[in-house]
């Protein structure tokens, strides 16, 4: 949580204000598919997640009239060394499954 969520809650709290005071500005935050959806393992990283998400609407609602945009992006599985060693093959066989590339990201 501290890392996936309270890290983009407070860079947004210490940058908001500067890009206020400069007419505006761009907030892109890192979001992650596991934000829409669950799966079987991984709780605590989905609810970070997906509190990045809803953080990331919150803060465009809040701040779009002092010219602030906030976006966030998504992407699936990016095949990292933390990734091979720790998901069972049967939930990367899922990911393979939907996945519209032939290859997760990061392995193409």
């Amino acid at each position: 949580m501290d890392v996936n969520l309270k890290s983009v809650l407070l860079g947004s709290r210490f940058a908001i204000p500067h890009m206020i005071e400069a007419g505006g500005g761009s907030i892109i935050n890192t979001a992650s598919m596991a934000g829409f959806t669950g799966d079987s393992v991984r709780s605590a990283y989905g609810a970070s997640k997906a509190g990045v998400v809803n953080l990331t609407r919150y803060i465009a609602a809040q701040y779009g009239k002092d010219h602030i945009r906030c976006n966030g992006v998504a992407p699936g599985l990016i095949l990292t060394p933390a990734a091979k060693n720790n998901m069972p093959p049967a939930v990367l066989d899922i990911f393979a499954k939907f996945n519209a590339l032939p290859y997760h990201g990061g392995s193409g």
